[in-house]
């Protein structure tokens, strides 16, 4: 039997959403989280929630490299910042442009640490994928093709 009490800090976090449902984690519980270099979990998400602070790491997670995901690595962080710089335009203000600064600064915060954790949990294939697919802004010639 694996030992999945270990040790090291551990995090109290309130949960948002209803994805755990199968597991029995609900909307609005509390989960006792750490750091583990196995895991026993079936699915592991790699992703840095946008609106939160936690990155949820789920065993058996692939490379996404079709749709969006083949063009740029964060096309939901794009949306984002695009979004952002569409908002100051069309509502030129301080308060605007201090929301578009504020959402591009918490956008450059995150990627490093998403980027650390996808390196992390899915390895070599991450490594391959971040060399051949630019973060943010699309090539606009892909390589080989016109």
């Amino acid at each position: 039997m694996p030992n999945t009490t270990g040790s090291g800090p551990a995090f109290m976090l309130r949960v948002r959403g209803n994805s755990m449902v199968d597991a029995g984690i609900l909307d609005g519980d509390y989960v006792v989280v750490r750091h583990q270099e196995e895991t026993f979990a079936e699915v592991v998400e790699a992703a840095y929630r946008v609106e939160t602070d936690v990155i949820a790491v789920r065993a058996r997670h692939e490379v996404v490299d079709h749709g969006p995901y083949a063009r740029v690595r964060h096309p939901i962080y794009l949306g984002i910042l695009l979004l952002a710089a569409g908002t100051v335009c069309a509502h030129p203000s301080p308060a605007t442009v201090c929301v578009g600064l504020g959402t591009a600064a918490g956008v450059a915060l995150k990627i490093p640490l998403e980027e650390r954790a996808l390196r992390r949990t899915l390895g070599e294939a991450y490594v391959r994928y971040a060399a051949r697919v630019p973060a943010l802004l699309p090539r606009l010639l892909r390589r080989g093709r016109p």
